[in-house]
């Protein structure tokens, strides 16, 4: 069973505790973006806020072990990925399928970006396809 938590969200207690119970776990976060909502949003120095992707993925590719991005390929940056692939670090690129289904035109795509490719619905709960 895996699990997705937000690693703010929730405490090092918590992730060992599930863990513990065989429950694999994908912390998510979302670099770049400024989110006033957060708990932490006071945490962030000034610096980094307004930085592009490019600057934190500068940052952040040796503390990742892999990447999971969402339409990619839709929106047109699969290639600002390039340093996680030169890294060898797998890339996954959700495309929802309001936006358009995979064809082999798309996957071709994704295979030159070096990208694995799921289409879903927004809700992740149909698996329409993958490519990659």
């Amino acid at each position: 069973m895996m699990g997705e938590v937000a690693a703010v969200e929730n405490p090092a207690s918590e992730l060992r505790r599930m863990e513990d119970s065989g429950i694999e776990t994908v912390c998510s976060f979302s670099a770049g973006t400024y989110e006033s909502w957060r708990p932490d949003v006071a945490d962030h120095p000034d610096e980094v806020l307004g930085m592009t992707w490019d600057a934190w993925a500068e940052r952040l590719i040796g503390r990742l072990d892999f990447a999971i991005t969402e339409e990619c390929l839709a929106d047109g940056w699969c290639a600002d990925m390039a340093p996680y692939r030169a890294d060898g670090k797998p890339i996954l690129d959700a495309e929802y399928a309001d936006r358009g289904s995979l064809d082999a035109a798309i996957c071709v795509q994704a295979e030159e970006l070096g990208v694995s490719v799921l289409s879903a619905d927004r809700e992740l709960t149909t698996n329409l396809g993958r490519c990659g």
